[in-house]
């Protein structure tokens, strides 16, 4: 089998684009999201606060979580993970079929 076309490639690695710019929309596009399946946050810590005030609890996904975790989330018992930087969006290993995940990259 050949290569994927980059632009093809591209489309594929994501289901959905939301355009939200303000704080209030990307927690509107979370909570409509959780509402569906798990959902990871990469992002500012000013919508880490937010999500925070909004959600309540949530998995900070930084250098002080446990590895062992982020091998298991589709046995957690989560909604919403946070990664602040690319150490959490590098740990994530998530293969659950039976849980969906969404990614929301609001940096």
């Amino acid at each position: 089998m050949g290569q994927v076309p980059l632009n093809l490639a591209a489309r594929l690695q994501f289901d959905e684009l939301n355009h939200a710019s303000t704080l209030e929309q990307k927690v509107e596009t979370v909570s409509s999201l959780l509402k569906q399946g798990s959902v990871l946050v990469y992002g500012p810590q000013d919508l880490l606060e937010t999500l925070q005030a909004s959600f309540g609890e949530f998995i900070l996904i930084d250098e002080t979580i446990n590895p062992t975790m982020l091998r298991q989330l589709d046995r957690a018992p989560y909604k919403l993970l946070f990664a602040p930087d690319s150490f959490g969006m590098r740990g994530i290993d998530y293969r659950s079929k039976s849980n969906p995940m969404y990614l929301v990259v609001a940096q």
